[in-house]
């Protein structure tokens, strides 16, 4: 059986491409409004920034380069979102559980319709959820992935990307909303038990998508004790993090894809390796679901 083709070569030029999308999201985007680590209204680093490109840059490739309905759970501020809706010439419905990020997102991506439930959003013929996963309890992650596979119409296709930490200490970076971080068997167990007939899961190294084994050390202990200073001081927590939160003005946010080394990335059968990023695929066809 043949694997879904994934290769990130456009990865540079889609950097360049989405540019203006990470300006729009950064002006548009309200104070405190999603603090997580890969949105450009977050202050997130360039090696994020081109990471997390690079699943939306996955699902784009595995479309066949368009799409009529795209919705996005889990969708951040919509930078990303736009830029894929734009790329397939795709209607978008943003998805997410914070009516502030949603409304922010709905803005900067142009999206025809929002919800905060998945289960309140028509089947698409693409549905995408980035670094999602691994901020659901693993108690959650089995009726989150089926709600996915739900929200899929016939003959489309679905994208679900998480980290690998496993080669961190313990198995976990010590990000604390990474409360549900999965391997790649763990992650096509959970969509094949969510109802689909058939997953790829992809791994990408290289580049953005590796952590050296010191910093991963570092970032692990690092992780941990920022976690206990916001538990026991969450005022100090509070100044430190603006304090080195920059200047956020809406100015344009370019990724040199030459510094971030995006020339070095690959994709990889998820069995082969460890670390980096997974992508999984699920094509979804009338035999994936149960007779209603």
């Amino acid at each position: 059986m043949t694997t879904t083709a994934v290769t990130l070569a456009d990865l540079a030029a889609a950097l360049d491409e989405v540019a203006p999308w990470f300006a729009r999201a950064r002006a548009a985007t309200r104070e405190g409004a999603n603090a997580e680590g890969g949105d450009p209204a977050s202050h997130a680093s360039p090696t994020l920034l081109a990471r997390h490109l690079g699943h939306y840059l996955a699902a784009a490739e595995v479309t066949g380069g368009a799409a009529a309905r795209l919705v996005d759970v889990g969708c951040g501020t919509g930078a990303y979102t736009g830029w894929l809706g734009e790329r397939l010439g795709a209607e978008v419905t943003v998805v997410d559980h914070d009516p502030d990020v949603l409304a922010v997102a709905a803005e900067v991506a142009g999206a025809v319709a929002t919800a905060r439930d998945l289960d309140d959003v028509a089947p698409a013929p693409l549905v995408t959820a980035m670094e999602v996963l691994e901020h659901i309890p693993p108690a959650g992650q089995p009726d989150f992935c089926a709600a996915l596979v739900r929200a899929v119409a016939p003959g489309g296709v679905l994208v679900v990307s998480t980290p690998d930490e496993s080669l961190y200490p313990g198995g976990w970076s010590g990000y604390a909303p990474h409360v549900g971080c999965v391997t790649a068997g763990e992650l096509s167990t959970l969509l094949l038990g969510a109802g689909a007939a058939r997953v790829d899961v992809h791994r990408i190294v290289g580049g953005p998508y590796d952590t050296p084994p010191v910093r991963r050390w570092l970032e692990a202990v690092g992780n941990r004790v920022w976690t206990r200073v916001q538990a026991a001081a969450p005022s100090l927590a509070e100044r430190l993090a603006a304090r080195g939160g920059g200047d956020d003005d809406g100015a344009a946010v370019h990724v040199d894809a030459d510094a971030v080394g995006v020339d070095e990335v690959h994709v990889l059968p998820a069995e082969e390796g460890a670390g980096g990023s997974l992508v999984a695929v699920v094509r979804v066809d009338q035999s994936t679901r149960s007779p209603s």
